[in-house]
């Protein structure tokens, strides 16, 4: 029952849960002050970026205090939305802002829903507690901006949001070529081939087809086979090529449903302001 797996009641709770948490919180905070949105919006943005940075204390039981600096960098694309998540939010820059909702929430749920990082484990487990609860805090934070009215979706905006998305890929890429350059007295070469066979840009994969093999992307998987003879499945979704177009056609059709919902209710208010 709590063993995750394709369609198991853990893997539906863990999908389900978050956006229980979402319409919680918002129910909760949609009539307060806009100040008092903006800072709770704030401290849980930098809840979750403490967790990361101080993970082998917060998250004892799995790392017993030890540090390894990749476990606490921008190791992958939601390590990197939730460090620069407050950023963002206090910055006035609307391209980030939008590039923060749709990276957080995508990111969220499909490191949630796609279980191959911990296909097998127990939800009860530690190691699935930490996965879940920052993927969790990430799309509660970068849903709630859109959903309380502090932050409005610009059409114009949706050919950034892809752009923005293969610059954290970017970051991602120097963040494991300079930690490993440094780990190994700056041997940049060994550094390029590590980073190359880790298959980085990917940012997560499946480590076995065990994982993948009821998966309803099992079609749209990628063998990887690194040097040692190790084979990774990954899915096409998680590779920059393809996740590029299809951020950007995800953005440009929901911004513009959006703006066509925005116009409608518009026009309704003035039509009641005619009639009254």
């Amino acid at each position: 029952m709590f063993i995750l797996k394709w369609w198991s009641f853990g893997h539906i709770m863990s999908i389900v849960l978050p956006i229980v948490l979402i319409a919680v919180t918002y129910l909760i905070l949609r009539n307060r002050k806009e100040k008092t949105q903006r800072i709770v919006i704030l401290v849980l943005m930098l809840i979750n970026v403490a967790q990361h940075l101080f993970k082998p204390y917060v998250w004892y039981p799995l790392y017993h205090g030890v540090y390894d600096i990749r476990n606490i960098s921008f190791c992958n694309i939601c390590a990197t939305s939730i460090l620069l998540s407050p950023i963002i939010f206090i910055c006035k820059n609307e391209a980030f802002k939008d590039a923060c909702f749709y990276i957080g929430i995508l990111g969220g749920i499909m490191s949630l829903w796609i279980v191959s990082v911990q296909y097998g484990n127990s939800i009860l487990r530690i190691e699935f507690i930490r996965y879940f609860s920052c993927h969790t805090l990430l799309m509660i934070t970068s849903a709630l901006p859109v959903l309380l009215g502090l932050q409005t979706l610009k059409l114009r905006n949706f050919w950034k949001v892809g752009l923005i998305f293969l610059m954290y890929e970017t970051i991602v890429f120097l963040d494991n070529f300079i930690i490993l350059s440094f780990e190994n007295n700056f041997d940049w070469t060994y550094a390029y081939n590590v980073v190359y066979q880790e298959n980085q840009l990917f940012i997560c994969h499946a480590t076995s087809k065990e994982s993948l093999k009821n998966s309803p992307l099992k079609d749209f998987n990628m063998k990887y086979v690194i040097d040692d003879g190790t084979c990774f499945y990954i899915p096409v979704l998680w590779s920059a090529p393809a996740i590029f177009p299809f951020i950007s056609g995800f953005t440009l059709l929901t911004m513009w449903i959006c703006s066509k919902i925005k116009l409608n209710n518009h026009y309704l208010a003035i039509n009641n302001l005619k009639k009254e």
